[in-house]
């Protein structure tokens, strides 16, 4: 299909990836799944699988069940490589320190994973992946350079000013600015811890002044009055998260659902007792025992490998106070209903500010 030649920026965002709509659904990696992904893409959208937390066959596996739904345009979404390393005294402290809660539980002791960006990256390549996103910092320069060879797009994630024009200067061609309100892991490399805790009014109308490429927001955008804030602010795309948090092909636990809707904007907090590194959180029983016993935390990922069984088990046993439950400050305000119905939702609150 011959496409025209973009006149602004929401156009040439979709002309660069593809779609239809500018509009982006990144849910994460706890509540994503294939099946909302590929309804995201024939919706018209980019649908996100986020997969910085996956092996190689794991990414292999999604890909294959979203390709089987949709030949739509998705992205994936990988970290850079994690140069952290496991601490092992306080890894043990920490199953010390919890191994009460996992006999109650019946789990045993966990077993910590060690990602393999070498082989990730690998399977991007091999599937042959259209478009490629990048959060927690860019790629080196031998990676974006076989990203540009084999003509894949590539967008950064980022939370301050720094850190896109770091993703801009290595190559990236769509930056997705995460808002102080977003949901999971909060995406900044080349500032010093804190660079999460940026304004989102301040964060947007800095890119819309210093940027010259589009931007999407991801700020726990859910209803027709933040879209228009957005877009009057620079925006040149929607990033759909918390909105999806209850739709029907989402992975969000069916017992949860009607809870969140009673929380509130401040039920969440930036921590690093989920992750190991700042991520938006409903702040849970757990975290505030870890807190206040002083367990050990360990460095991402480690924290999230050493503690996914008890996150499980709470989520599978509709025990809240013990999940880690990613989500923004807007999160109790999203709806149920199809992700295509959300998607059509939002494109109309879009199309109302052109």
């Amino acid at each position: 299909m011959i496409r025209n030649k973009p006149q602004n920026q929401i156009e040439r965002l979709t002309w660069y990836f593809g779609i239809e709509k500018p509009i982006i659904v990144r849910v994460g990696h706890l509540w994503q799944t294939p099946e909302l992904i590929a309804e995201a893409a024939e919706s018209g959208a980019l649908g996100v699988l986020c997969a910085g937390l996956m092996s190689a066959a794991e990414i292999k596996e999604n890909v294959s069940k979203i390709r089987m739904l949709t030949d739509k345009p998705f992205a994936v979404e990988i970290f850079p490589e994690q140069k952290t390393k496991l601490d092992e005294e306080a890894f043990r402290l920490q199953k010390l320190s919890l191994q009460p809660l996992r006999e109650d539980l019946g789990l045993s002791e966990p077993i910590v994973n060690r990602l393999n960006f070498e082989e990730q990256f690998k399977a991007l390549l091999d599937l042959e992946i259209p478009i490629v996103g990048t959060c927690l910092g860019g790629l080196r320069e031998p990676y974006m350079e076989v990203l540009e060879e084999k003509d894949i797009k590539v967008y950064g994630v980022a939370c301050n000013l720094k850190d896109c024009k770091v993703l801009v200067a290595s190559g990236v061609k769509t930056i997705i600015a995460q808002g102080f309100g977003a949901a999971g892991l909060h995406s900044f490399c080349e500032e010093r811890p804190g660079a999460e805790n940026i304004d989102s009014l301040t964060l947007y109308s800095e890119l819309d002044r210093a940027l010259k490429i589009p931007f999407a927001v991801e700020g726990s955008c859910v209803n027709k009055k933040q879209v228009k804030a957005v877009l009057a602010m620079g925006a040149s795309a929607i990033v759909l998260s918390d909105a999806l948090l209850r739709a029907r092909e989402s992975a969000f636990p069916t017992c949860w659902r009607e809870k969140i809707s009673y929380f509130s904007d401040a039920a969440t907090r930036l921590n690093s007792y989920g992750m190991g590194r700042p991520s938006r959180s409903l702040y849970t029983g757990i975290f505030e025992s870890i807190e206040e016993n002083e367990v050990p935390v360990l460095e991402f990922p480690y924290q999230w490998f050493a503690m996914q069984d008890i996150f499980k088990k709470a989520a599978q046993d509709d025990l809240m106070e013990l999940a880690y439950i990613e989500m923004g400050q807007s999160a109790y305000q999203s709806k149920e209903g199809k992700t295509s119905e959300i998607i059509n939702e939002t494109w109309e609150w879009i199309k109302e500010n052109e």
